[in-house]
């Protein structure tokens, strides 16, 4: 039988990790062992089993802690969780999508003038839209908008944040102008702001833009894998030519033309694929046009076989991921800051163990999943107004329009499909489920739900989730005070 238990080490320490109660226990190999027969075998039958490895004071001693520590603090009391998520009603639907949406994502054209290599819409990934010339008609995007704010006429956050996607949304800039300003001109709830962003190449900024951007608090995402070499392998025009000089000169020309905006609404995203040269990205992203700017790094998605059959990796691209992991684990035993790239890198899994809560003991029933509820924390409406989870997962889940609202039926369908693969066993005997992400988008396979994806996502998390255990450990043998700068980062 699988346990919720999951054991590690360091290069001094034995762990146990205890995913009924959240909590990270040192251990000794004697302790170990008995915590592995704990769920299976009788006290008796424990100390049979071990008596070859173990005399029998130790093993007496051994297990009398791990009593206490049940008694005491609910560890080690349940081997497996009984359910994972319990299945909704069409009604119990109704009621979640009449609720506040944090954002609003609007895909207000689908062509673009990049043909980036790993593009999710250039034909590589089953199951995606294509590049096309579909856009959004202002008449969508007035009927967005205004569900959107409806929807939140009781939200308790002050900011309503509307996002423009595409393609690539600056072939559209008059038109985002017009939702901007149709946006302000409606009434809003009592103490709330709007905010805007957008995710763009930045090849068609203009010193005028960033004036009226800055003026209405709609941030940038900017798309911009490294230096040169590392960027224009993939992000090309759509007549095949480099596109870095071009970025880079409009990202500087934004820091000339609003400093302050550049500085707090301003970000860049860099998708890493398998050729990438790890330590000059590193190095690039330390310069200092990227001194006040947050940085976002991410892996190619998979699923695209071309894409990948074409990537020849860097020689040492592994060798060169573990020493940006060994330099960000001994930048912070030594009580170093990181670098923007490394924090990015490897910062979020040993945030959520850093600031995951402690309980009393497992709930058999835990009734919880790792993804949001689709359409309360991010609504995607297309170019033609349906409705989405969200822009990460393909097209194949629609469950509404914005002209008739969500089809609570077909959410529900779609809800409980992803809520069935959460109930099965390789989720209830996983010793990783608090730390679990893995979304609807992780489980989609050409517009379908499937194990087999979940379980491509799940075995990453759990290699993951072990080695980043692991550091987190080791750092506070060295320094007990290594992760302390995290105490004050919110986890969203």
């Amino acid at each position: 039988m699988a346990s919720l238990l999951h054991y590690f080490e360091t290069s001094r320490h034995q762990y146990i990790y205890d995913a009924g109660t959240n909590r990270i226990v040192r251990a000794n190999p004697a302790i170990c062992d008995v915590a592995r027969l704990l769920h299976t075998h009788t006290q008796q039958g424990i100390f049979a089993h071990l008596k070859p490895a173990h005399d029998a004071a130790t093993l007496e001693r051994e297990y009398a802690k791990l009593t206490h520590l049940r008694n005491e603090y609910g560890l080690f009391s349940t081997p497996r969780l009984q359910r994972r998520a319990q299945r909704v009603t069409q009604e119990q639907v109704a009621e979640a999508s009449s609720g506040t949406v944090d954002m609003l994502t609007l895909e207000v054209t689908q062509s673009c003038n990049y043909r980036c290599a790993y593009c999710t819409f250039g034909g590589g990934y089953p199951g995606h839209r294509t590049h096309g010339s579909a856009q959004m008609a202002l008449q969508t995007a007035k009927r967005a908008v205004g569900l959107y704010v409806e929807r939140n006429r009781h939200s308790k956050e002050e900011f309503l944040s509307i996002s423009f996607y595409g393609g690539e949304p600056l072939l559209r800039y008059p038109f985002i102008q017009q939702v901007i300003g149709y946006a302000r001109a409606l009434p809003l709830p009592a103490g709330k702001r709007l905010s805007f962003n957008m995710t763009t190449n930045a090849s068609l900024l203009t010193s005028e833009m960033v004036r009226y951007l800055a003026a209405n608090d709609a941030g940038l995402l900017i798309s911009l894998d490294g230096p040169q070499a590392e960027h224009d392998r993939c992000r090309v025009f759509a007549d095949g030519s480099p596109s870095f000089e071009t970025v880079l000169r409009n990202a500087r020309m934004i820091r000339n033309t609003a400093p302050v905006y550049c500085a707090e609404r301003v970000g860049f995203t860099a998708t890493l694929t398998p050729a990438h040269d790890l330590l000059a990205t590193e190095a690039f992203f330390e310069d200092e046009l990227f001194t006040h700017s947050n940085v976002r790094v991410s892996n190619v998605s998979p699923g695209n076989a071309a894409f990948f059959a074409e990537c020849s990796p860097h020689p040492e691209h592994q060798e060169q991921y573990a020493e940006l992991w060994g330099r960000y684990v001994r930048n912070h035993v030594e009580g170093r800051e990181s670098g923007k790239m490394l924090t990015a890198l490897f910062r979020s899994p040993l945030l959520r163990i850093h600031k995951r809560p402690i309980y009393a003991g497992l709930q058999e029933h835990a009734d919880t999943v790792p993804s949001c509820f689709p359409g309360n924390r991010k609504l995607f409406v297309t170019v033609d107004g349906r409705l989405h989870m969200c822009e990460k997962i393909n097209q194949s889940f629609p469950f509404g329009h914005v002209s008739a609202g969500i089809d609570t039926r077909r959410l529900t369908d779609i809800v409980n499909q992803y809520y069935g693969l959460m109930n099965g066993s390789d989720c209830l005997e996983c010793w990783a489920f608090r730390f679990c992400n893995v979304c609807y988008a992780t489980f989609d396979d050409q517009g379908v739900l499937t194990q087999a994806s979940k379980t491509r996502g799940c075995e990453g998390l759990r290699a993951t989730m072990a080695e980043n255990l692991a550091a987190y450990c080791h750092a506070l043998e060295h320094n007990s005070h290594a992760w302390d700068y995290m105490d004050h980062i919110t986890i969203k």
